[in-house]
């Protein structure tokens, strides 16, 4: 046992400051012994309490800064870009949806993958009226009618999703 307390102590040194802060803030994740070698390391680097405070509320702000970055939506160049490129290769979509998943841009990557699915609809509704005997004319104006609505649901959506608690 003593050996296995050496090796996680080892493991402890070399962690930096913030690893270990991280540590110690999901304590009740480890072991009685391990927050024990945790806290023996802290006490050798001597850390201060302000030190400990300042990570805290680094990690606040780091999370604040996340929420409000994943509430960010497009902007309308971007809704009609993806209304209008639904068609585009798999891998190009997907490689913008990892940007947003990654940035942590969640009402970026829900939204996008909002307007590609409105955009491959109309264009089927388009088909279809064009086969009915449909001028272009009337065909290119009902695509934009049906972004417009679409862009009133996502706005509609994303209200009520601000309303609730």
């Amino acid at each position: 046992m003593d050996s296995k307390l050496n090796d996680l102590a080892e493991r402890y040194a070399k962690l930096s400051n913030n690893q270990l802060l991280e540590i110690l803030e999901h304590k009740d994740e480890y072991t009685t012994e391990a927050i024990m070698v945790l806290q023996n390391e802290i006490d050798k680097r001597k850390l201060s309490e302000y030190e400990i405070e300042q990570f805290a509320t680094e990690k606040k702000v780091k999370s604040i800064i996340a929420e409000e970055k994943a509430l960010v939506s497009l902007v309308l160049w971007e809704k009609l870009f993806f209304y209008l490129t639904w068609f585009l290769p798999g891998f190009i979509s997907a490689a913008l949806g990892m940007n947003y998943w990654e940035d942590g841009m969640l009402t970026k990557l829900r939204q996008s993958r909002f307007f590609r699915i409105a955009g491959f609809v109309s264009l089927v509704l388009a088909f279809i009226e064009l086969s009915m005997g449909f001028s272009d004319f009337i065909i290119f104006s009902l695509l934009f009618i049906f972004f417009g609505i679409s862009n009133w649901i996502d706005k509609v959506v994303r209200n009520r999703k601000k309303l609730k608690p």
